[in-house]
């Protein structure tokens, strides 16, 4: 698990001004917890982290600026850690399976506002840069990771509008304000076009998701995103594909099953 020592606690709490510090969650990646901040009179999330993972994030959260997102307070890149606003439970999970519609008007809301802004012109890897960091993990997964390969050639040569993606934004990551409004947390940041985002989504929450009868739900999201969203249905499912066999190979590396991202993959029809 991700370790952090008291003494650090207290040197943040007493630099940014923080108390009634209290345990979230902790991961082999993460240390989160949640507090109040006495110079802005609100609840902030306080996040220790892998470095580079910090620094994407905290990157990400600079560019959108709180539109759609959860805004950045502050943030420590040499020791991995930050601080930002507060977003309340419960997460869109919530609605899986009763509200799944409701669900995915609530994720486009918030899509259309991480992408209202103009691209960044450098300092954000682009999906192509993340499909081909992709390792061959085991046979199984070869056939796999080659046709994704081959789609997202196919994908990024065709594409025309690239903005700043979440690059995870799933039920999970979607939380709401104060005010009562759907907002992403933890980006990613990464280059790519619209279609790519709703990818995260469309193969989740899992596992639940396969408990119910996944081939309809997942076509149904596809039609309503491209409908809201105004995409190619197409783009939407290829791409669907590719993020599901990234998931497959980042669950191996996190010594998680893959066989449940492989299964959504089989469900994702698309032409060839």
């Amino acid at each position: 698990m991700f370790a952090v020592q008291q003494k650090e606690l207290d040197y943040y709490s007493c630099k940014w001004q923080l108390i009634n510090l209290k345990l979230l969650s902790s991961s082999s990646t993460s240390y989160l917890l949640e507090g109040y901040q006495e110079s802005s009179k609100s609840k902030v999330i306080l996040k220790f982290g892998l470095k580079s993972e910090i620094i994407s994030e905290a990157s990400a959260l600079k560019f959108y600026n709180g539109l759609g997102c959860v805004r950045l307070l502050a943030v420590d890149e040499k020791r991995g850690v930050l601080l930002r606003s507060y977003a309340y439970l419960p997460s869109l999970r919530s609605f899986f399976p009763n509200k799944d519609e409701d669900a995915v008007l609530c994720a486009v809301s918030v899509m259309k506002k991480l992408h209202s802004k103009k691209p960044p012109k450098d300092g954000y890897p682009t999906i192509a840069d993340w499909i081909n960091s992709l390792k061959t993990h085991s046979v199984i997964l070869k056939n796999h990771i080659d046709r994704a390969k081959s789609i997202t050639r196919d994908l990024l040569n065709s594409s025309e509008q690239n903005v700043l993606l979440h690059g995870d934004l799933h039920h999970d990551n979607l939380l709401q304000n104060e005010q009562g409004e759907w907002i992403a947390i933890d980006p990613k940041g990464v280059v790519g076009e619209v279609a790519y985002e709703v990818g995260a989504f469309i193969r989740n929450p899992m596992p639940e998701l396969l408990k119910y009868n996944a081939s309809d739900i997942i076509n149904r999201r596809i039609k309503l995103f491209s409908e809201h969203l105004g995409i190619d249905e197409e783009r939407i499912r290829k791409w669907s594909y590719v993020q599901s066999v990234l998931a497959a190979c980042f669950a191996i590396e996190d010594n998680q099953s893959w066989r449940p991202w492989i299964k959504c993959t089989e469900l994702i029809t698309y032409s060839n």
